[in-house]
């Protein structure tokens, strides 16, 4: 799926081409994984949405948020509005997650690290309280 299919979703995809660049300008690597070698798994929930969630339309809405490819992206249902999804490297996956969360008249989603299946709350948690 690519920005055509984001479209019927009236996604604007400008937000993830920024960060995308962003990202490639920080690490020197794409959002998405271009070969086998490296992959590291993010986890995104949606706190709402005006579109049905499915594997197909989570990845047109990561790509819209954070660039990159949405096929690539391998998105998975996990449960509920809570979807896997493979960046290229840990480096990349920690730079999305400092972004926390993204809202936009269609969405509003958060990212979090994979822990046991799901969102790693416990460990963002600790974090958030030193903070």
């Amino acid at each position: 799926m690519g920005p055509s299919g984001g479209s019927m979703l009236d996604l604007d995809f400008s937000a993830g081409a920024i960060f995308a660049d962003k990202v490639f300008n920080h690490c020197g690597r794409s959002i998405h994984s271009t070969d086998d070698t490296g992959h590291f798994i993010m986890v995104v929930s949606f706190s709402r949405h005006i579109f049905r969630l499915d594997d197909d339309s989570v990845a047109a809405a990561l790509e819209s948020t954070i660039g990159g490819s949405a096929i690539d992206m391998s998105v998975q249902f996990i449960k509920d509005k809570v979807f896997s999804f493979i960046v290229s490297c840990k480096r990349v996956g920690l730079l999305i997650l400092q972004l926390r969360s993204f809202a936009c008249p269609q969405f509003k989603c958060f990212f979090h690290l994979w822990g046991n299946g799901g969102p790693n709350w416990k460990h963002e948690f600790i974090i958030w309280k030193k903070e």
